[in-house]
């Protein structure tokens, strides 16, 4: 049986019986303190008649009886044998708190028509029907005893009964309400804590292109985590239900992130606004009672220096004569992460500093507080270039020149803070509450990137638009415009005394709250099973932007005829002169403050052993206000509306489900985006249609999803240039359809792969552009990551992973009129761990882009490309005690 220590891996082993197969369930767990740490050929599992030192915490809500038995098996390191027939239309009871591994189990099936026996090693159980209790329906639960010890929620990875493998990427979650995700009609992913130790990511993105509908976003200047998902942008990240702006200035640290879960297609109906792709949401590690302490150390190239420290466990500050672990209702965790980086890609001097302290407080066996909070301090320089666009017929020419912009500072900053409060109480076994309060506030402080709507608008430059014979020239920052059929100062026609606006430097102030209560349970009506989330939520966002130009008008008289002509060299000499006098410096400001408020409810019925339906829906309501430049308050058009959703899951076989669903996005049109303040009375709307297959073949060592899906998006706003002004008009509409597979295979006790393939077809419909292809779509996507981990062999504690990924052609912009080429990114890894004393240590070398391909991740339109990093290697030490 395979076993990995620095990671909580379920392995599986089968046998066959008349009439089905049974399976054995097992675990090793990390080591829990340090002194229970010892060599690698000492280690033992846990013996289910435990001394009372080896009381174990528990946390098992009532919930399919499958899930149950899986957590079970993760937090008591067990083996458990049992037939899958067994578990149709059982339910586990609650277990919460500290007990022997024995004395949970019994609480755990005491309202089921199930008992078991412990074989002779006195660690392996087995799962059999209770011959006293025949049944289920008038059986009445066994007296669950007290807890050894106060006890707490706490958030626990939830594993499947049917994903027991290394790569779980169909997995139970919390992500879509309390029905099992795999019984659910939508398609939801989860990457999980295995795949992230196994990929090692510099950034997010590096784990979601390893599932299906995933390319990469512009981040404005890719200074945030930003992509696109079945040919949608993301409206946010998420993290722990809590939305992040979509102009975040950072970038979420991989080193606190305990899990990653996807959503597939609209998210409106549990969170609120959204883009019809689908969301991302991250589960950031919490407090655990079990002691563990990481420290970890990477170095690579572009002096590259990073600093990793994470711990956990019990506060031993609570006055007793129990053994703290028990004892204590208080746990931690800390997470510090420090990063240091010459060069990267487009970024240079890259400075990241994070720390993110959580507290878990067990106030009842039942109810349980964790307060969180966390701190980034980022900073990097990125070169900003010199752009001439001409436009050329029906196209445009451009051309980029590698020049700095003279600005107030040369980097771009963001400090960015996230606190929380984290509720939850288990009324019954059936019944819980969780309220959630989330508070982000973020200061950024520079110029980060040059948008399109900077020097397309009348925020930088004139708002006459390009005629062929004008070029607009942009050094750095700086935007020049040269009417070339003007004579001015000179009689040859081709001469300008050009008046420069340069963005000198950029100050923005957003703040968030978010408030959103939630009840979870199970109830029976006649024999149909209901499983019903809802809730009510209410989220606040308030963006504060200062711009500050500096115009200079001391520039000479001079001929510009082409890119190439000497005259153009001269004019970027004069304007990057660092010795010129500082010309006067005004300020733009613009404030958007917008509040959403939700209820939404879902139910999930089970008709039978085959048969799920599920309907739900949300109430939202959208108010806005906006001031602009002058302090003038303009009232946006609120936006009052139902968002409903439906999905059936059908059991085809014991090995395949069929799943149908409906569901429906909502983004308000909120911002004031052009010269003339338009606003909107319509939002964006979007549905999705989907039709896919959930299987689990091969005794469940291959897991996967095929999905067949059209998004239909309307109500998006299109940019018009008419008498000069950058005019905004509603009424166009995006679609995709396309298909996704996502694949999981144990192909061994060794090797496991993961995969997955995409192809779609979005499309502009409606408006100026109909037909065109969205910007930084891609219609076809595919990713293969593997791991061989050489235990049973001399080379044992030895492991290699390699992963490929293929992103397709996509256009530069809406207009088609520039396209960036396919491209494929190879990755590799080697590591080694072992037991040193009572430190396991584990050392790898990792390389991104192995075979130094140069490709281009992202554009802003024409304006500006972020180059994809050259081949990247980097080094890892990690010692866990």
């Amino acid at each position: 049986m395979a076993v990995h220590q620095s990671t909580s891996i379920i392995t599986v082993k089968y046998r066959k019986t008349a009439p089905h197969l049974v399976t054995i369930f097992s675990l090793l767990a990390l080591n829990t303190t340090l002194s229970a740490l010892q060599p690698a050929h000492a280690q033992t599992k846990r013996e289910l008649i435990s001394p009372r030192e080896q009381v174990i915490y528990f946390e098992l809500p009532s919930q399919p009886l499958n899930q149950s038995l899986v957590d079970f098996a993760l937090q008591a390191d067990l083996d458990i044998i049992l037939s899958s027939k067994l578990l149709k239309e059982q339910r586990s009871a609650t277990v919460i708190g500290s007990f022997p591994p024995k004395q949970a189990l019994d609480i755990l099936l005491s309202r089921s028509s199930l008992t078991f026996r412990i074989e002779d090693d006195q660690r392996t159980i087995v799962i059999i029907k209770d011959t006293a209790q025949s049944d289920t329906k008038n059986l009445a639960p066994r007296t669950p005893p007290q807890s050894t010890a106060e006890t707490s929620i706490e958030e626990v990875i939830v594993t499947n009964l049917y994903y027991p493998f290394r790569y779980q990427t169909i997995s139970n979650t919390q992500i879509y309400g309390n029905a099992s995700v795999y019984n659910s009609a939508r398609f939801i992913n989860v990457i999980p804590p295995s795949f992230i130790s196994d990929e090692m990511p510099n950034e997010l993105f590096d784990s979601l292109k390893f599932s299906s509908g995933f390319s990469p976003g512009e981040g404005i200047a890719d200074s945030n985590d930003d992509f696109y998902l079945r040919g949608f942008p993301r409206l946010g990240v998420f993290v722990d239900g809590f939305r992040l702006s979509s102009n975040l200035g950072i970038k979420q640290p991989t080193a606190n992130i305990e899990r990653v879960e996807i959503l597939k297609g609209p998210s409106t109906l549990f969170y609120g606004q959204a883009e019809p792709g689908g969301m991302v949401n991250i589960v950031r590690k919490k407090p655990r009672r079990q002691a563990k302490q990481q420290l970890q150390i990477r170095g690579g190239n572009g002096d590259r220096q990073q600093l990793t420290f994470d711990s956990t466990g019990v506060l031993g500050i609570w006055p007793t004569t129990e053994p703290q672990q028990e004892a204590s209702p208080l746990s931690y965790r800390l997470v510090y992460d420090n990063k240091v980086q010459a060069g990267f890609g487009d970024f240079f001097d890259v400075k990241r500093e994070f720390v993110a302290p959580s507290l878990n407080w067990r106030i009842s066996p039942a109810t349980a507080l964790n307060l969180s909070y966390e701190f980034h301090d980022t900073s990097h320089r990125r070169e900003q270039g010199t752009v001439i666009v001409t436009p050329v017929g029906d196209s445009t020419d451009i051309l980029s020149l590698p020049q700095p912009a003279r600005q107030l500072r040369p980097d771009f900053s963001s400090n960015f803070q996230l606190s929380n409060i984290d509720f939850q109480h288990h009324f019954s076994d059936h019944w819980g509450l969780r309220a959630q309060y989330f508070n982000s506030e973020e200061t950024r402080r520079g110029v980060r990137a040059t948008r399109a709507a900077l020097f397309s608008s009348s925020v930088i430059v004139d708002t006459e638009q390009l005629e062929p014979e004008e070029q607009f020239i942009l050094i750095g920052f700086i935007p020049i415009l040269i009417d070339q059929g003007t004579s001015i100062d000179s009689g040859d026609g081709n001469t300008l005394t050009a008046t420069i606006q340069s963005l000198y430097d950029e100050f923005v102030k957003e703040k968030a709250r978010h408030a959103k209560i939630t009840l979870d349970g199970q109830f029976n009506i006649g024999r149909v099973s209901n499983d019903l989330s809802l809730g009510v939520e209410f989220y606040k966002n308030s963006f504060r932007e200062s711009i500050f130009l500096e115009e200079r008008t001391d520039i000479e008289s001079l001929s510009v005829i082409n890119e190439n002509d000497s005259s153009l060299l001269t004019l970027i000499d004069s304007v990057l002169d660092e010795d010129a006098p500082l010309g006067e410096i005004s300020k733009r400001q613009q404030r958007l403050n917008y509040n959403d408020y939700g209820a939404f409810l879902l139910n999930t019925a089970q008709l039978n052993d085959n048969w799920r339906i599920s309907l739900g829906g949300r109430y939202t309501l959208i108010k806005g206000r906006h001031w602009n430049n002058d302090f003038a308050l303009t009232k946006l058009e609120s936006e009052e509306r139902f968002s409903p959703e439906a999905g059936i899951h059908y059991q085809l076989t014991d090995d395949v489900a069929l799943t149908l669903n409906y569901s429906e996005a909502l983004k308000a049109n909120i911002q004031i985006i052009d010269d003339i303040g338009t606003t909107f009375k319509k939002p964006e709307l979007s549905k999705q249609a989907e039709l896919g297959f959930k299987s689990i073949l091969f005794g469940g060592r291959l897991s996967s999803t095929i999905a067949f899906y059209h998004i239909n998006k309307e109500n998006t706003v299109n940019i018009e240039f008419i008498e000069g002004k950058r005019t905004a008009s509603i009424g166009g509409e995006q679609s995709s359809t396309g298909v996704d597979l996502d694949l999981s295979y144990q192909i061994s006790s060794q090797l496991n792969l993961l995969g997955t393939a995409s192809a779609l077809n979005p499309e502009i419909k409606n408006g100026i552009l109909d037909g065109n292809t969205p910007a930084l779509a891609a219609e076809n996507m595919a990713g293969l990551f593997v791991n061989y981990d050489f235990n049973g062999s001399w080379l044992k504690g030895a492991s290699i992973n390699l992963g490929v990924n293929h992103i397709g052609k996509r256009f530069a912009d809406n207009e088609n009129t520039a396209e960036l080429a396919a491209y494929e990114t190879v990755e590799a890894n080697i590591g080694y761990q072992f037991n040193l004393n009572k430190v396991r240590v584990s050392a790898s070398l990792n390389i991104k882009n192995l075979l130094g391909e140069p490709y281009v991740t992202a554009t802003e339109g024409s304006i500006r490309e972020n180059r994809g990093a050259g081949r990247n290697i980097f080094a890892t030490l990690r010692l866990t005690y």
